[in-house]
């Protein structure tokens, strides 16, 4: 039989017993190990110079395929009983089920190789025996899948198995991503060994996930976030829960969209500011992209007192404005016009009462005018200069501020 009948039968078998979903997908990779004495197996390319030994010294279906290789397998596996007895008694049958099917095929097993070469092999007549990677076995395939699936509700494969084996050997990250991935709207739970670098010491814990990207896990407990990088992290089991994360879209213009997102909850997605380049420096939250006419910035699940400065946009482009606008020569000569109509109401009010009685006052503010006459009078000459073409220019870029928001406030 190929390797997929074989895992497939495993499967079914592992999944009779009673065996959870995972447990049944890494205990089936058991059942390729008898065809390591075939050098065009899946297990025989990976091992090419044992497979070619094997199959020289004693042939096919022999002594990989015997009741002596069952038994040294539950000798080779006894300290997996500290852990699991079922994925030991699995693990097992998943071999034992290789060698079971491999009887139906057209030649037969010899089960007590190397001491005996006989072969037994289940029907005497030819034709109910099945061909490997014919009609008949993939018919046989389509059977065992069928009551697989049946039996265990749940969809398997090959790849699924080796990434399973991986997991329960190998708690990787990368695995960690693909598992969330596969369980993307469920909220998942991570199991997780790291190096916490306040405490300097190793930490097991067990955390909600917010997200998991390629070089750090954002993770969540007691309602406090955690960030934590990829190479702190010595093993990592991802499990999804019956829980939902609920997210709500937030999209549209002005700053304002983001009032009223409870402390809780979490921002993720991105705000475009036009005409205005926010001084704001990236951060593990918050990543910020500058172009010519425009600054994205990507918000990765911020709480939202961390986008507090965000709030403040609006306002600081008004100060922004009324900063350029004070430096603009019209806007000076209409300042010291001010200062002028003020002085001038002064004189006439003293000249109302007697200038001679306020004859000082009265050339003190008369001096006053005079030099803020001048004053006005140079600025004339000013108006339209370069800095006030260049200054207008920023004036009305910034009147042209709009913000876009498109963001998904996220709870666990």
């Amino acid at each position: 039989m190929t390797a997929v009948t074989h895992y497939a039968f495993s499967y079914l078998v592992c999944s009779a017993m009673g065996c959870d979903h995972i447990t049944a997908l890494t205990a089936s990779t058991f059942s390729l190990l008898p065809d390591i004495d075939h050098p065009q197996s899946l297990i025989g390319r990976l091992f090419p110079g044992v497979s070619k030994y094997i199959l020289r010294k004693y042939g096919h279906r022999s002594v990989t395929h015997s009741v002596f290789a069952i038994l040294a397998l539950c000798v080779l596996l006894l300290p997996v009983l500290l852990f699991s007895g079922m994925f030991y008694a699995a693990s097992v049958f998943a071999f034992s089920s290789h060698i079971f099917i491999d009887l139906f095929n057209r030649s037969g097993v010899r089960l007590f190789s190397p001491i005996s070469q006989k072969e037994y092999i289940s029907f005497r007549t030819l034709e109910l025996r099945v061909p490997v990677s014919s009609w008949q076995e993939y018919l046989v395939l389509f059977v065992i899948v069928f009551f697989a699936f049946s039996v265990s509700g749940q969809a398997f494969s090959l790849t699924r198995a080796v990434r399973s084996a991986s997991k329960v050997l190998y708690k990787t990250y990368d695995i960690a991503v693909s598992d969330y991935k596969d369980n993307s709207g469920s909220l998942c739970v991570a199991r997780i060994e790291y190096f916490d670098h306040l405490q300097r010491r190793m930490v097991t814990d067990t955390m909600d996930v917010l997200h998991l990207f390629a070089s750090k896990a954002f993770l969540v407990k007691d309602d406090v976030r955690y960030i934590i990088l990829k190479q702190d992290i010595d093993e990592i089991d991802i499990e999804a829960t019956e829980g939902e994360v609920k997210s709500t879209k937030i999209e549209g213009t002005g700053i304002s969209l983001l009032e009223g997102i409870p402390s809780t909850q979490f921002i993720a997605g991105s705000i475009t500011v036009h005409n205005y380049d926010p001084d704001i420096k990236s951060s593990d939250v918050l990543k910020v992209k500058r172009y010519t006419d425009h600054t994205v910035l990507e918000l990765n699940y911020c709480k939202p007192y961390e986008v507090r400065e965000l709030m403040l946009l609006d306002e600081k482009v008004q100060d922004a404005i009324h900063k350029l606008q004070r430096e603009l020569t019209t806007y000076r000569i209409s300042e010291l016009q001010r200062e002028e109509s003020a002085i001038r109401r002064k004189l006439r009010s003293l000249n109302r009462s007697g200038i001679y009685s306020h004859y000082t006052t009265a050339t003190q503010l008369s001096s006053e005018l005079s030099s803020i006459q001048s004053s006005i009078a140079r600025l004339r000459l000013n108006v339209g200069s370069v800095k006030d073409v260049e200054t207008q220019k920023k004036i009305e870029q910034l009147q042209g501020y709009s913000v876009d928001v498109s963001v998904y406030a996220v709870e666990l």
